[in-house]
Formats: structure tokens, C-alpha cells, sequence
């Protein structure tokens, strides 16, 4: 059974669990993710944020007018920019390589929701655990610099662009804070959220080298995400 499966499976045991009285709703989200890491020691790189996009599904339990609980399982890429310097490969002396990490994942942040007002429109503040499942990851070296000049051009596309799943972990953890507005639309509501993710664990796994100190890297992010949502059931 594989990983969107099980957190189809988890949803629908979820539904059939609520009370009678429960206003439950299902939705569709997506958005653009800007994705960055936290390296730790830093060891001659200069992180950039990529840009990448998300896309799933929404369910929300209304406890009551102000408090709900939210699960957003999405497919996420995340794509961080990252310049490597000093890199001393012979028959260069010095190497500079820009390239970018390409990775995806099945994202499932489980997330308490505070709605303010008594309008219609109501804002509301998000806080939870968001657990992310690797589908993918891939290393695309976009320019390789040796002794000041450009010489990508003598590797093929396929040199340039190597599969790096097996050297990171097959789960992060982060927690994800945030905010939006729900605006009624009949008896849907639209709805427009930022999220700030923070990395909680080593996502890095591979092995130091002889001599070399273990790295950390630990996942960030911002994410601003749209969709709507459709009651269902009845309410009592």
C-alpha cells in the first residue's frame, strides 16, 4: 500500500468517526511553494529559495464557529537553488557548480484552525505538524565554472542531472505556522492562506567523508496556497 493510499485510508476513517453533528468539508487546494534549507556548517555554499508548487486536497472538521481541525494532504515540490564554490576537482584547480535540488513529496499537515469575527468573511490563524513523505529527489547541475570559465557545455544533460533520493531521508517533520481568509460563496467557501514551515529534523543522509564534520540540513518554506471547500452532510 503505498504512502497516498494510507492517507486516503487515514481521511475516510476519520469522516466515518465524526458525530452526527459534526459540519465537515472536503476541498481542493493549490499554491506556490518557496522553498529554502538550513545547512549546517555551511561549508562554502550559498543557499538561494526555489520556486515550486503545490497541489491535493483539503478536508476541514468544524468543531464549532471558531475552532476547526485541518488536513491538507498535497503533492509538493520543493526546489532549493544552491552555488557551490572551491570545489577542487583535477584537473581544475577551482570549481564553482550552480545547481538546484529538485525534490517532491507527499505533504500531510494536520493543523489546528482559530477563525475570528462574527462576519462572513472570517480570518483565521493555522499551527500543526506537517509530515512529508520523499517521492523524489534529484541534483540538476545548471552551470559548472572551472578557473573562472564556463565549460557546462562539455558534460550531457544526462551527466548534469543525477538521481540523490538514496542521500536524503525518506521523511521530514516540520511544523507549519500561519493564516488566511474564508469568504462564503453559497454554501462553499473560497479561501486564501500563507504558511511558514519549519523544518524539525535531518533530512541529510549521507555519510561524511574522512576528516569531514557530519552536515545538518533541516528544510524551510513558504507556501501560499488557494482553494475551495464544499460542505458535506447535513447540518443538525
Amino acid at each position: 500500500m503505498n504512502k497516498l493510499t494510507i492517507t486516503l485510508a487515514f481521511l475516510v476513517v476519520l469522516l466515518f468517526a465524526l458525530p452526527a453533528s459534526a459540519q465537515p468539508e472536503l476541498g481542493i487546494i493549490g499554491g506556490v511553494n518557496f522553498s529554502t534549507v538550513s545547512l549546517d556548517p555551511e561549508q562554502n555554499i550559498d543557499i538561494n529559495t526555489g520556486t515550486g508548487f503545490s497541489a491535493g486536497g483539503m478536508f476541514v472538521y468544524n468543531f464549532n464557529e471558531r475552532f476547526s481541525l485541518q488536513v491538507e494532504p498535497t503533492y509538493m515540490r520543493r526546489n532549493v537553488d544552491f552555488t557551490a564554490t572551491d570545489v577542487g576537482e583535477s584537473p581544475f584547480t577551482n570549481v564553482t557548480l550552480e545547481a538546484t535540488q529538485k525534490a517532491t513529496y507527499i505533504d500531510v499537515p494536520v493543523l489546528m484552525r482559530v477563525s475570528f469575527g462574527e462576519a462572513d468573511v472570517k480570518p483565521y490563524l493555522l499551527a500543526g505538524p506537517d509530515i512529508g513523505f520523499l517521492s523524489s529527489s534529484k541534483q540538476k547541475f545548471n552551470k559548472v565554472i572551472a578557473d573562472g570559465e564556463d565549460i557546462t557545455n562539455m558534460f550531457t544533460s544526462s551527466e548534469l542531472e543525477e538521481d540523490v533520493k538514496d542521500e536524503t531521508r525518506s521523511i521530514d517533520l516540520c511544523m507549519n505556522f500561519g493564516g488566511g481568509v474564508s469568504v462564503p460563496v453559497g454554501n462553499n467557501h473560497l479561501f486564501l492562506e500563507a504558511q511558514y514551515s519549519l523544518g524539525l529534523i535531518n533530512i541529510d543522509d549521507t555519510q561524511p567523508e574522512p576528516g569531514q564534520e557530519d552536515a545538518t540540513i533541516k528544510s524551510r518554506g513558504i507556501q501560499i496556497k488557494g482553494g475551495i471547500t464544499f460542505p458535506i452532510g447535513i447540518r443538525h
